[in-house]
Parts: C-alpha cells; sequence; structure tokens
C-alpha cells in the first residue's frame, strides 16, 4: 500500500479497532517482489478461468489473491446460484500445488474489490471509503423524489448506488414537514386545496385551491390534513391559474 499522510494524534475510538501498525516502507526488493506475484496472479487467473470453461461451470471469476506469505490462494467469484466446484477444485490443486480456497461473493463485493470510478467521476465509495455498503432500498430513491430510471439509479456493481443513503436521513426529517402528494389540506390562509407537488430540500409544496389557483406554500403554512370525506374538492375547473412564482410564507 501507499503511506499516505504523516503521523498524528486521534483519540481512541472502537471502531479503530482491530488496530494494526506498519511493518516498514517496502524496499525496491519489496516492490520487485510484489510485481512479480501480480504477474504471477494473472497466470493462475487464466489457469482457473481455463478449468472453469473446461467443467462448464456457471460462474465468473473476479479476482485472485495470495495469502499466507503464498502458500494460498484465494479465487474470488460470483455466481447467480450455489457452484458444485469439488471438480475445480481438485483439478487446482493438482495444477498449482498449493493450497486453495474458492469464496463467492456479492457484486458490490466485486466492485468494491476491483474499484473503478463512479458515474460522478470520482473512485468508488465502496473501494475507497465505505467500510460497510449495501443496504439501500428503492425507498429511499422515492423518498428524495428521484425519478424511477435504473440506468441512472444504479451503479457499476449493478445495484442501487450507496450514495443514494447518505442523504436520506435529511430528506426523511424533511418529508415530516410537509404533506403528502395527493392530501387534501388546510392552509393558515383559510384556503384549502389539493397538494400537487413537494419541494422537499426547500420545504415547500404547491397546492392546487378550491378556487383553480396552483399556489406555493412553506411548511409552516400548512394547518391540518383533512380526512377522507372531510372536504369535497371540486372534480373539474373551467380555468387554472399558476401562481407558484411567490412562496406564501416565506420571510425575506
Amino acid at each position: 500500500g501507499y503511506i499516505n499522510s504523516f503521523p498524528y494524534e486521534i483519540s481512541f475510538q472502537k471502531s479503530l479497532l482491530p488496530l494494526r501498525s506498519i511493518n516498514k516502507a517496502a524496499s525496491e526488493d519489496d516492490i520487485q517482489k510484489e510485481k512479480e506475484n501480480y504477474k504471477k496472479r494473472k497466470e493462475i487467473e487464466t489457469t482457473c478461468q481455463d478449468l472453469i470453461n473446461k467443467h462448464n461451470l456457471d460462474m465468473n471469476l473476479t479476482h485472485v489473491e495470495f495469502t499466507q506469505f503464498g502458500k494460498k490462494v484465494v479465487f474470488y467469484f460470483i455466481a447467480p446460484a450455489r457452484v458444485d466446484f469439488r471438480g475445480l477444485v481438485r483439478d487446482l490443486v493438482t495444477e498449482l500445488r498449493l493450497r486453495i480456497e474458492l469464496r463467492q461473493i456479492s457484486v458490490r463485493d466485486r466492485a468494491a474489490s476491483q474499484g473503478a470510478l463512479g458515474p460522478c467521476g470520482r473512485e468508488l465509495c465502496c473501494s475507497s471509503f465505505l467500510s460497510k455498503y449495501g443496504n439501500v432500498s428503492i425507498k429511499m430513491a422515492k423518498n428524495q423524489n428521484l425519478t424511477l430510471n435504473y440506468s441512472k439509479l444504479n451503479g457499476v456493481c449493478g445495484q442501487l448506488k450507496c450514495c443514494l443513503q447518505y442523504e436520506d436521513e435529511v430528506y426523511t426529517q424533511k418529508r415530516k414537514k410537509l404533506p403528502n402528494e395527493g392530501d387534501i389540506v388546510l392552509l393558515v390562509t383559510g384556503e384549502s386545496g389539493k397538494v400537487r407537488k413537494l419541494n422537499i430540500l426547500g420545504e415547500q409544496f404547491d397546492v392546487l385551491t378550491e378556487k383553480g389557483r396552483i399556489k406555493r406554500y412553506s411548511f409552516d403554512q400548512l394547518n391540518k390534513v383533512y380526512k377522507p370525506n372531510e372536504f369535497k374538492f371540486p372534480n373539474r375547473f373551467d380555468h387554472i391559474s399558476d401562481e407558484t412564482t411567490t412562496v406564501i410564507g416565506l420571510s425575506e
């Protein structure tokens, strides 16, 4: 690895465990040995891929890792289902004469281990700083009023982007101040209407009033939300005017 900072003091937290120390700065011999190991890993990776094709296994090899100072090889792969790779392991042991382990990982783990650039142009969060990734749901995208376009919501791993959860807590808190789209509401001004649109970050909402006017209100202009059948909202309007250029209740 690379030493990316000078030593500095920080307060102890349990999240820092387990504490580890750097053995030494890498010498030219260490760097040369790492290059040789990299070349060897690529050769072993090719060998394993050939054997996978030979056994006709439904699995995709992602990367190879040496452990125990080169005495053991770990093959990481992804697969849509459980794979019977006992025959593959026997052939690998015969071919390589090393201890072999095959480990199935998720597509998120694959992206984290291999690294890439995300749509934002930065290094993937999972491969750079996130210790826990995933646990993202489509509910978070809906909570933020994002368009449900999976080509934009999914990351390079093909799953929902981990960054969807970064601002989800803020959106959740702001949503609590606002009515839901489609609610029939009573406003502080005495007007009643139907909520058409939310501006969650601005804590504002658009209302089609009973008089056929679309107005924009700040969150503190909400008096109450009517219960079903408590208020009869008009079915149609002959004319609807848009008056959202000003926000009612927004202080200068």
